[in-house]
């Protein structure tokens, strides 16, 4: 009788867990822009976003303030590329040349309000830039694979002693080629390109970066520079949506090119921004986008500007999704500007939100079915050992068998 008793209280904690779900949301007063700066970035909060940027990882998370969901989404940038190949690699080639970056450096963040803006926050990271080759060798053989080949690399202390015999290779260095700087911005209101400012942005839901690449060096021997970053999510990571012209289209990792494949293109003609989405849903909504103009403005060293196509592409890596912008750098070319951002969709989050809470209650019921069945197969177990039976299941019906 008392093993039978100790299933009640297991069933009352778990009426109240059911009850307790279904309770309504407090609410809360609207929350201004704020920040704070930590040890290794920046944090900002508005009523509907989380931001966090870190300068040892050169990165930006995002996810939902009203409600603390594991769920976040993550870039971060690991390099820049110099090609002259239309479609970049997965890994570095042969003529390349990749950056290796040095310490980033924090702006302090400036509070002010605009008509156009509202509250706003804007601050700024940069970057030095030293420049190396690849060997005529290909990288593959000096361990140079994936996205961290991009990133802070340089090379190995004694490479020709790791290949049979073959003499050192020679790893040419361009010191301080140039600056990668991001400008960030959080604002209270929506604000279009049309009403006077020079680009577009949700308020409270987007953090827009500029991104800069000044060249003090150039090479003269690559036309191309790429910038690539590491879009993921957590904390199942896996699916993204593809932009398409005419068919966009979930992808997950493992489907995509990797190691010393080339790039996907994405598919852009006729539009004016690109975008990945984080974590589709079936309808193909996405709670998070990675988006950017198909558009960038070169400054040149006769003073003039000009604005130029972006190339945008694509491929798969163990930690998330590569995603690289190339921009054409003739002779004479001093910068590069481009404005991608990262933002969260509060409608899609609600929508997953209120298909979980909507469902809580079978699923609790469910639970708790299966935990008293559980513990009513577990009081009977304790009968028969007590009275020296074996019990055994026949269909649906329990019966005694003497041993």
């Amino acid at each position: 009788m008392c093993d039978r008793m100790k299933v009640l209280p297991l069933a009352i904690v778990l009426a109240i867990l059911i009850v307790s779900f279904q309770a309504p949301p407090t609410t809360a007063e609207a929350l201004p822009i704020t920040y704070s700066i930590y040890d290794g970035g920046v944090h900002i909060e508005t009523e509907n976003m989380e931001a966090v940027v870190s300068l040892s990882t050169a990165s930006v998370t995002v996810s939902y303030a009203k409600e603390k969901s594991p769920a976040y989404y993550h870039l971060s940038y690991t390099g820049v590329l110099l090609t002259n190949s239309s479609v970049p690699a997965v890994s570095p080639q042969p003529g390349d040349y990749v950056s290796s970056m040095g310490k980033w450096s924090l702006s302090p963040p400036e509070m002010a309000s605009s008509p156009y803006y509202g509250s706003y926050i804007r601050f700024s990271m940069s970057t030095a830039l030293d420049m190396i080759k690849i060997p005529d060798l290909h990288p593959s053989e000096y361990g140079l694979r994936g996205p961290a080949a991009f990133g802070d690399w340089s090379p190995p202390a004694n490479p020709g002693d790791d290949y049979d015999g073959n003499p050192p290779v020679e790893y040419p260095v361009v010191k301080d080629w140039g600056t990668l700087a991001i400008d960030f911005i959080v604002t209270e209101k929506s604000v279009e390109a049309s009403d006077g400012s020079h680009f577009s942005i949700v308020g409270q839901n987007e953090l827009k970066m500029n991104v800069t690449v000044d060249i003090r060096k150039p090479l003269g021997t690559s036309n191309l520079v790429v910038i690539q970053s590491i879009a993921s999510d957590g904390p199942d990571a896996g699916e993204f949506m593809v932009p398409d012209t005419e068919h966009p289209r979930k992808v997950d990792l493992d489907s995509l090119p990797h190691a010393d494949a080339v790039m996907e293109k994405m598919s852009l003609s006729g539009a004016d921004r690109g975008s990945i989405g984080f974590s589709p849903l079936d309808d193909g909504g996405s709670p998070a986008l990675y988006s950017w103009l198909l558009s960038a403005v070169r400054h040149d060293s006769d003073g003039s500007d000009h604005e130029i196509p972006v190339n945008s592409f694509y491929a798969g890596d163990e930690g998330g999704m590569i995603v690289a912008f190339s921009y054409s750098t003739p002779a004479g070319t001093v910068s590069v500007l481009h404005d991608p951002s990262l933002e969260i969709v509060p409608e899609v989050i609600e929508q997953t939100l209120n298909f979980v809470m909507e469902h809580a209650v079978s699923i609790m019921v469910g639970a708790a079915s299966a935990v008293l069945l559980s513990s009513v197969v577990m009081v009977l177990r304790a009968a028969r050992d007590k009275d020296g039976d074996s019990l055994e299941l026949s269909r649906s019906h329990y019966y005694r068998k003497k041993e």
